[in-house]
Order: structure tokens, then C-alpha cells, then sequence
């Protein structure tokens, strides 16, 4: 009688009720129960089973295109930096200084390569890290990271000069400061990757223009 209790309900979410009619039911007695109940569940496991399959599917592909990502990031990182090491060792071949076209490449990639390493190590953060309960710890790895980075893009630009002085000269003081808000805001308040770049892009875009107008706005050396 239980299994004749649960049956609509089971022949209701399966939709089996549209294959088995009633007079069949009544035919076979308490093993159309069985019979039902049994092709519910075997149902049931494929069903499940597809979906298990497509979200590994899913995560599998997901994971690639993330190791896919961070991978062209790296390899922009270096080809950056073998660019830089081109302008160093032509500037020191020919000239004191480097040309102004040298100049606009070298501010370009700095910050360019400065604000896609800092993009791949907070996306990381906000993918690997529990935020909630963790703020104090995150805040301090940002912080760090970042004033690495400065520092790091500082002695860079440090061992070029245009128009008589050293290019370090004109960034600004209170850039790595500037960015550590911008990035904490964007990984405490759980905001997306897409807000990340959006961010990092408005803000070294406009430190690029003000390294450019500073070391345009030089005299020439005579």
C-alpha cells in the first residue's frame, strides 16, 4: 500500500506516467510499483550522471582557460622585458641618452608589463583566496605586491635619461599608493575581474600620459 501511496508522485516526476497506462498497471499488480520505482531511479543516475559530466566538462575547461590567460600574461612580462634590455643596450651603443620614440616605448612597456603582472597576481587572489574573515591577510599581500611593483618599475626607469635627467624622475609618488585603493576596493567588496582591468587600465593609462607630459615638457639638452 506505501508503494502505491508514493506512486503518482513518482510517476509524476519522471514522466513515466505518459509511457505506462493504467490498465497496465493494474495488470501487473504491487510490481508495477516495483517496476516504476526501479525505472525512477535508474532515470535518476543517468540523469545525474550527464550532469556530472558537463560540469566536469565545464570545469575542465575553465581551468585551461585560466592556465591559458596567466600564461600570456608571463610570456608578455618577458617579451617586455627583453624589449627594455634592446633600448638599455642600443641607448649605451650610441648615444648618452635615449631618442624621444626610445622614451615613449620604454614608459609604454614599463607600465604596461607593471599593470598586467599586477592583473595576474590579484586575479589569482580573488580566485584562490576565501575573502570573507580574510581581509587583514589580503590587504597586506596586496599592499606588498604593489609596492614591490613600484619600486621594481622605479629602478627601471632609472636607468634611462632623456633631455639631461634620469626618466624616474616624474613618476609620481603617490602612484603604488593610488593603486593599492583602487585593487583593495575592487577584491574586498568582491567586485568582477572585468571592474579589475577596467580600473588598472583608466589609472596607468592616465599615469602614462603624465609620465609623457612631464619628460615632453623637458628642454633639450643642449
Amino acid at each position: 500500500m506505501i508503494l502505491y501511496t508514493l506512486l503518482p508522485v513518482l510517476l509524476q516526476a519522471s514522466n513515466i506516467s505518459q509511457e505506462i497506462g493504467p490498465g497496465l498497471l493494474d495488470k501487473l499488480g504491487e510490481w508495477s510499483a516495483v517496476i516504476v520505482i526501479i525505472a525512477y531511479l535508474v532515470y535518476q543516475l543517468i540523469r545525474d550522471g550527464q550532469r556530472n559530466k558537463r560540469e566536469s566538462l565545464k570545469n575542465s575547461a575553465s581551468l585551461k582557460f585560466q592556465n591559458a590567460i596567466y600564461q600570456q600574461l608571463e610570456n608578455s612580462e618577458v617579451t617586455n622585458k627583453e624589449l627594455l634590455n634592446y633600448l638599455k643596450i642600443v641607448s649605451m651603443q650610441y648615444t648618452d641618452e635615449i631618442s624621444e620614440s626610445q622614451m615613449r616605448i620604454l614608459v609604454e612597456r614599463i607600465l604596461e608589463a607593471s599593470k598586467y603582472a599586477i592583473k595576474s597576481y590579484i586575479t589569482k587572489i580573488m580566485k584562490e583566496n576565501h575573502i570573507e574573515g580574510n581581509e587583514t591577510e589580503i590587504r597586506s599581500k596586496i599592499k606588498q605586491y604593489i609596492l614591490n611593483r613600484y619600486e621594481t618599475d622605479v629602478l627601471s626607469f632609472r636607468e634611462y635619461r632623456f633631455r639631461g635627467d634620469s626618466i624616474d624622475k616624474v613618476v609620481g609618488e603617490n602612484w603604488a599608493d593610488d593603486v593599492i585603493k583602487i585593487v583593495t576596493s575592487v577584491v574586498i567588496n568582491v567586485k568582477s575581474e572585468r571592474t579589475l582591468h577596467t580600473s588598472l587600465t583608466n589609472k596607468f593609462d592616465a599615469y602614462k600620459n603624465q609620465m609623457l607630459a612631464c619628460l615632453l615638457d623637458r628642454k633639450p639638452s643642449e
